[in-house]
């Protein structure tokens, strides 16, 4: 290929424009550039909502949240509050300061096999009633209903379920006409010839 360069010399851009021989040259922007220009159909086909709000967050301040902790849980950390002075024997029975040790809501998962006395905010009906048949004690300022998940329904039809056969000749959800319901033909009438042949 011939070399222009003498032709060029004393020029700028030696023939390529202002920006194409320079830096990364015609790329069309980077990161958000032209999304309402010459980007404006890939972003309404690839990524719609872009633009504009979506949601909103709540100020930090009025969000409330606990730092719960399941019953299961206390009895297997049981050891372990009582060699840190957390929880101790009182009339027979170990007392366990929840809120001391930085819980402040009781949950009712997993199995209550020993008779404690809990003392915590916050405590579940779950929690509550599971302690209570361990013959165990809940102290707690407030009582509220834990919430229980429920399973989310399969898709599509049940199991077992089959589907209605399709009659023979018919459409899917269209009865079919047996041949003997059909309207027979109309009789010719009374002296009328039949047709003759070729017209």
């Amino acid at each position: 290929m011939p070399s222009r360069t003498r032709r060029f010399r004393g020029g700028r851009t030696h023939g390529r424009g202002m920006k194409a021989g320079r830096g990364k040259g015609k790329r069309g922007g980077f990161g958000n550039a032209g999304m309402h220009k010459h980007k404006f159909k890939w972003m309404l086909k690839y990524d719609p909502d872009h633009f504009g709000r979506c949601g909103f967050k709540r100020p930090q301040g009025i969000v409330e949240t606990h730092r719960t902790i399941n019953i299961s849980e206390v009895e297997a950390k049981l050891a372990g509050y009582l060699m840190s002075g957390s929880a101790k024997q009182v009339e027979g029975k170990i007392q366990i300061d929840l809120g001391a040790v930085g819980y402040d809501k009781l949950l009712g998962s997993g199995q209550a096999t020993m008779p404690l006395t809990i003392i915590v905010p916050v405590a579940s009906t779950r929690a509550v009633e599971k302690l209570k048949k361990a013959g165990g004690v809940i102290v707690a300022q407030e009582v509220t209903a834990e919430k229980k998940r429920e399973p989310k329904p399969p898709a599509g039809p049940p199991a077992g379920a089959k589907a209605a056969p399709m009659p023979k000749g018919g459409k899917p959800g269209v009865p079919a006409v047996p041949k003997s319901a059909k309207a027979p033909a109309p009789a010719p009438p009374a002296g009328a010839k039949g047709t003759p042949k070729g017209k």
